[in-house]
């Protein structure tokens, strides 16, 4: 029942294509607030070896011991530490991501001696290639179907209600991943 609930929560329509001056050609849904994924990739970062080792593409299978939220004049949206080695990860629904943008989140992870992943939707027009060349390969591109898959595959290291949660999530991102696809 939970499970339904969260995930009916998640996939809650906030306004329908034409609803929203701005936006008039797009329906958004709670789970196209970046703020959202925050607080579950958290979660799953700090619960799950499996799912932090392939999404952050760690050199061991390791947990994520503290995980930071944006805050002001930080270049990327999360902060992630593990085994004392710093992550960086930039989560884009929909905004897009621009180069210059890349360019200064490189300075950061050069800065700091760190690497990057961006998150992003399929519509956004980065190649795994191209954030590898312009990041000087201390970044790498993952898309949300790669976040469902790695949750899907490592939902045994999480336990109730945890579990359930990333169910929903799971749901969430297959149905962002299908609204997403083709857009341009």
């Amino acid at each position: 029942m939970a499970h339904d609930t969260l995930e009916h929560f998640l996939m809650y329509p906030l306004y329908r294509s034409g609803g929203h001056p701005n936006q008039p050609n797009w329906d958004k849904f709670v789970y196209d607030i970046e703020e959202l994924h925050y607080g579950l990739l958290s979660m799953f970062f700090k619960q799950s070896a499996g799912f932090a080792t392939e999404i952050l593409k760690l050199p061991a299978k390791a947990k994520a011991e503290s995980v930071m939220p944006p805050y002001s004049n930080h270049p990327f949206d999360l902060e992630v530490s593990v085994s004392s080695a710093l992550y960086y990860v930039e989560v884009k629904t929909w905004a897009d991501l621009d180069s210059s943008q890349v360019r200064r989140q490189t300075d950061h992870l050069r800065k700091h001696g760190a690497k990057g992943v961006y998150l992003l939707t399929s519509f956004q027009k980065w190649t795994a290639e191209q954030i590898a060349k312009e990041t000087g390969s201390l970044a790498h591109l993952v898309l949300f179907a790669q976040v469902a898959d790695s949750l899907q595959s490592n939902l045994k290291d999480l336990k109730s209600p945890t579990k359930e949660i990333a169910q929903s999530y799971i749901s969430a991102l297959r149905d962002l991943v299908r609204r997403t696809q083709g857009t341009a």
